[in-house]
């Protein structure tokens, strides 16, 4: 149930952990869900599990960054209860997680499979929290 002020401050610190440097609102998180939605209407298919989402081959996201692409991916940061929602009619939703990349690793995805990255990036305690400067973990 909302309240007011205890959880905008909740939000605000979640929004927070997302945001780039530089930039004065969650930008990343919102342009990527907006990439995903607009990929799903204009192609007519539901992304799922491993997908990538390239920003630009030679570019990042943001200044600073270095990530240029998405992947969808189950969340490491949210229970499996709410990762995938049953529905009464025998269908299910799944809820995937954004976890941004560098070009290497997208490459690494691409040659080895989603499943390979992800073994290799929880080696690393890489999650879809982002957090700048990361370890590319392909280099």
């Amino acid at each position: 149930m909302f309240t007011g002020l205890k959880e905008i401050n909740e939000m605000k610190n979640y929004l927070n952990k997302l945001m780039l440097p530089g930039i004065l609102s969650p930008v990343l998180p919102i342009q990527a869900q907006k990439k995903v939605s607009i990929y799903a209407v204009r192609y007519k298919t539901c992304p799922g599990f491993g997908h990538t989402f390239t920003y630009q081959e030679d570019g990042a996201f943001a200044e600073g960054a270095g990530f240029n692409s998405l992947m969808l991916a189950y969340s490491t940061e949210i229970s499996d209860d709410f990762t995938k929602i049953e529905l009464e009619n025998n269908q299910a939703v799944s809820i995937y997680s954004l976890i941004p990349l560098y070009n290497e690793e997208t490459e690494f995805k691409n040659q080895n499979g989603a499943v390979a990255l992800l073994e290799l990036l929880d080696q690393y305690d890489v999650t879809e929290i982002v957090k700048i400067g990361r370890k590319n973990v392909c280099t």
